[in-house]
């Protein structure tokens, strides 16, 4: 005998299942960083030129101004002199492709974020002329890949880690 069933289901969503997108992932999490600087150093202030195209949905982060990117993975962030206001987000570690970091000559404030110390490709780190205050964290002395860190013309204090002094490059 054959069975025949037959269903009429209405009104039900079943959930797709799908595998997980690695560019598309990291893709949200690079713009998840990028704007998280945005916010946390009042980009809306930020010079006019240096805003272009920044959390525009329409616009894939690789296209805002200051940001360079290889095979779609941010690797330059360049923002010297862009009146830059406020802190330095910890999500800047999520920025996991990052060489370089120019973040000089505006008014940033507040610690060092200890999640600089993960971005284990970076070679050149640009933080001078802020208002930067507290301690070097002892993390920066993974960087090592980094060959400059530029933190004068700060308000740091205490001393320089003696993780640092193992640095090579």
């Amino acid at each position: 005998a054959i069975v025949v069933v037959m269903a009429v289901v209405i009104g039900i969503t079943v959930p797709r299942v799908s595998k997980s997108n690695d560019a598309a992932e990291e893709g949200t999490t690079q713009r998840l960083a990028l704007m998280s600087l945005y916010e946390s150093t009042n980009g809306n202030n930020w010079d006019l030129s240096a805003q272009m195209n920044w959390g525009s949905l329409n616009v894939n982060e690789c296209e805002w101004e200051g940001v360079t990117c290889t095979n779609g993975k941010v690797t330059d962030l360049d923002k010297f002199d862009n009146n830059l206001k406020g802190t330095i987000p910890a999500d800047i570690g999520l920025l996991t492709e990052l060489v370089h970091l120019d973040l000089g000559n505006n008014t940033l404030s507040g610690p060092l974020p200890s999640t600089l110390g993960s971005l284990s490709k970076l070679t050149g780190l640009k933080l001078w002329t802020n208002e930067l205050t507290g301690t070097i964290p002892t993390e920066f002395g993974k960087l090592t890949n980094t060959v400059l860190i530029g933190l004068d013309s700060n308000l740091l204090t205490g001393t320089i880690p003696t993780e640092l002094g193992r640095l090579t490059n």
